[in-house]
């Protein structure tokens, strides 16, 4: 049962990351990278403020204030998550304002993919087996292939 939860999960998130970059480039004909980005954030705490309500009628128990649990190095450490998740999603939305959304996606998640490889096994002492490695040239090749096929048809 928990790997349909497992794959449900993924579907939601993979159909959110394909969807969203088109979403945002159409937005870009009528706001500003800012704009857009302003406006789905106050959107999202509205979303969160939503889900506050509801989880409160549900009775679920959940720590308003659990940020105080943190020690300095994790507060830290959230300040740095909020900062990443800030910057990514300016700049996305700038890139999906002035470039098409098929040109900079299929760019940027081999790229993520390959950074958080690189970042698990560096830093974090991941392991890694032969089979990911081979996964990991097919990606290194694929957008070898995009970038250079791109640049051939243009």
């Amino acid at each position: 049962m928990d790997n349909i939860y497992l794959y449900v999960g993924m579907g939601i998130v993979s159909l959110c990351w394909v969807v969203t970059p088109f979403l945002k480039r159409n937005l870009g004909q009528s706001l500003t990278s800012i704009d857009i980005f302003i406006n789905t954030q106050l959107i999202i705490l509205l979303y969160g403020i939503i889900t506050l309500f509801a989880l409160k009628c549900c009775k679920y128990e959940f720590d308003l204030f659990s940020i105080r649990k943190l020690d300095k190095n994790q507060t830290v450490i959230l300040l740095l998550s909020a900062l990443t998740t800030y910057l990514s999603s300016v700049t996305l939305i700038w890139l999906l304002k002035n470039y098409e959304a098929t040109q900079i996606i299929p760019q940027i998640q081999p790229i993520v993919m390959l950074i958080t490889i690189f970042t698990g096994v560096f830093i974090f002492n991941e392991k890694i087996t032969s089979i990911e490695m081979t996964g990991i040239s097919l990606i290194i090749s694929g957008v070898y292939i995009i970038n250079n096929f791109k640049s051939v048809s243009n």
